[in-house]
């Protein structure tokens, strides 16, 4: 094979790397513009919403709606007790024992359990990753290997329920467990104490 020398190479590595980001803008791009046009249907709606009340101030005053102040609204996480979100998430675990969980699938389900009202998803996150961790050092959960989607530019944690004898026995008697997978089929990931 031909030496092609170190500025050549590092022009190729150079074209290899743009080549990459450039597909992932592409990607990115294709996503936003799927975002806006949710978007532009979100402000349409309130758009509508906001005429109505308007409205409705202008009939019941001479208030002009131009001067009062738009607020944005916070990311609302209800105030349901900790404990019940984390039963709920146990339940969903050993509903769905042996089969391998995203961690967007578990953000579903505590942004259910919580009221979550939309905004950004910061807080969910947070919260889900917690939960996940709590039940990993449980002993309940085991983590698998990282669940890449490159079209959404994202890797995605996985995990699984493992749980403990007593409730393994008791989901058994109750039929829990009927569609769960064999335990070889993901091996689980070693991660570092933090």
């Amino acid at each position: 094979m031909q030496q092609l020398g170190s500025k050549l190479n590092r022009l190729i590595k150079d074209r290899s790397y743009t080549a990459g980001r450039r597909a992932r803008l592409e990607t990115d791009k294709k996503r936003l513009i799927a975002r806006i046009a949710e978007i532009e249907a979100q402000q349409k709606a309130l758009d509508a919403s906001l005429f109505q009340i308007d409205a409705q101030i202008r009939t019941l005053s001479s208030i002009n709606t131009e001067h009062i102040r738009a607020v944005k609204p916070c990311e609302k996480i209800s105030s349901v007790p900790r404990g019940k979100v984390i039963q709920g998430v146990v339940d969903y675990f050993r509903r769905n024992a042996g089969r391998p969980i995203r961690s967007d699938e578990i953000q579903r389900v505590v942004g259910e359990l919580k009221g979550f009202t939309g905004g950004p998803r910061t807080k969910l996150k947070a919260r889900t990753a917690c939960i996940c961790f709590i039940l990993k050092k449980r002993g309940w959960l085991e983590r698998l290997p990282d669940s890449p989607e490159p079209e959404l530019g994202r890797v995605f944690g996985v995990w699984r329920w493992i749980g403990n004898e007593a409730m393994n026995a008791v989901d058994k008697a109750r039929g829990l467990n009927h569609d769960s997978g064999s335990a070889e089929a993901l091996a689980p990931v070693v991660e570092p104490v933090n």
